[in-house]
């Protein structure tokens, strides 16, 4: 594989780029479908992420060590009547690869059905994906909301 690298840079590139965004898709597909198994697959060695209104998300590593699958469904049942944001996929997706780093920036969209009526925000998303053994997972994330005006 290194010598393929070496000797066609581009499309190795090409492929770790689509790599990448196969993975961006993954969480997007795992965080739509609630699957916070494939969550943590996919964030191994989260660092920090940022919510669209400038506050710091809650990280995995963040909880104590008398934490427990048991408080994490019971806080989860307390919010079950929360509506939950379904996300697009990103749109304008532009992915920078650079040896087992990269970055990919694009526009997300997030809607939610609140009493009947559809609430929907636009932002800006950055990620930062690190390739360990063989995959890419996303090691940070920041989000900024994006005004769209009406025209």
């Amino acid at each position: 594989m290194f010598l393929f690298a070496v000797a066609f840079p581009s499309t190795a590139k090409a492929d770790a780029e689509k790599e990448v965004l196969a993975t961006a898709r993954a969480i997007i597909e795992a965080f739509n479908a609630g699957d916070r198994e494939a969550m943590e697959k996919l964030h191994s060695n989260f660092h920090s992420a940022w919510d669209p209104w400038g506050g710091l998300l809650h990280m995995p590593r963040d909880r104590d060590q008398t934490s427990s699958a048991e408080q994490d469904d019971a806080t989860d049942s307390e919010n079950a009547d929360q509506p939950r944001m379904k996300l697009s996929h990103w749109k304008h997706p532009d992915i920078h690869v650079n040896g087992n780093m990269a970055f990919l920036t694009g526009y997300l969209v997030g809607t939610r059905d609140v009493d009947g009526e559809s609430k929907v925000v636009n932002w800006r998303d950055t990620c930062i994906f690190e390739k360990r053994d063989g995959k890419w997972t996303r090691i940070h994330h920041h989000t900024s909301t994006l005004k769209i005006d009406a025209e």
